[in-house]
């Protein structure tokens, strides 16, 4: 039996799952629900959930029901590139245009956790920090942080859930 071509299928599936994790970040972000807030962890329940249903359904309809441990890894792991590609362009568009404010914020934030947790940190060491903090939240080094992180993420979440999807075909000889 010739081996079907399984990346195409499980890339969609994830820029399905990456427009619910979209919807539901702004939904998050329109109710201004803090981003400490238990609600967050919503999104690591769709991430799995999504990478779940990518895994199923690419293994019941592209590879008639069966897939070994390592065809169900990579179904979700292809899935979570295309989760990372989709929430890269998120990240980028929301603090560019959405809420560029968010990096004042962010540094604000920054600052106040710097001085609590250093109170004898002088003016030129605290601006130092501040300036390397500044360059990491730009929105274009920010999208390829989430990048790796949606990869990262998405290849934990998916050496669980491939255990769960796998089903091998049995093949009985006579």
């Amino acid at each position: 039996m010739e081996p079907k071509p399984v990346f195409a299928p499980s890339f969609v599936n994830g820029m399905i799952v990456a427009v619910l994790l979209v919807i539901f970040k702004l939904v998050l972000f329109l109710m201004d629900v803090d981003e400490q807030s238990y609600l967050q962890f919503g999104n690591y329940i769709i991430f799995a959930l999504g990478l779940t249903w990518a895994m199923y359904s690419v293994r019941n309809n592209r590879l008639d029901g069966y897939a070994t441990y390592g065809k169900a890894f990579m179904i979700g792991f292809y899935a979570s590139l295309g989760i990372a590609v989709v929430v890269a362009i998120y990240t980028f568009v929301f603090m560019k245009y959405i809420d560029p404010g968010m990096i004042n914020d962010i540094l604000s934030q920054a600052e106040d956790k710097m001085i609590e947790s250093n109170p004898d940190m002088t003016d030129d060491e605290l601006n130092k920090a501040l300036e390397i903090t500044k360059m990491i939240m730009q929105p274009g080094l920010m999208s390829v942080i989430s990048v790796f992180i949606s990869l990262l993420t998405g290849t934990i979440f998916s050496v669980v859930i491939a255990i769960f999807a796998k089903k091998e075909s049995v093949v009985i000889e006579v």
